[in-house]
């Protein structure tokens, strides 16, 4: 728990600035050794092009985040019942949830 300090506050309660998000999500262990920067968008393409584009990078940014409940769930489901079967109805409601949260985008 000591490397992980972000777990003690509640991020589904919590308002936080979009700043505060962006570090707690960059500190997460699963992201701390991604490194993404974006290229920068062409000065000459059309207003069209940058628009699909924004939106397309907006896409990318948003799909981790509307997932991370679901992880959330079947993280905390494990640590609170280590022995639980792979096989249990809470399993495949996490699966379904977050493919039918896919279909919708």
């Amino acid at each position: 728990m000591e490397s992980l300090t972000s777990i003690e506050v509640d991020l589904f309660k919590s308002r936080l600035s979009e700043e505060e998000k962006r570090d707690i999500v960059r500190s997460s262990p699963r992201t701390v050794a991604m490194v993404y920067t974006p290229p920068p968008i062409n000065d000459a393409a059309t207003a069209p092009i940058k628009k699909i584009d924004t939106a397309y990078y907006n896409l990318q940014a948003f799909l981790p985040q509307a997932t991370r409940p679901v992880y959330y769930y079947v993280h905390q489901l494990l640590q609170d019942e280590p022995e639980v079967s792979i096989f249990d109805p809470r399993f495949f409601f996490a699966s379904k949830n977050k493919a039918t949260a896919l279909r919708r985008m």
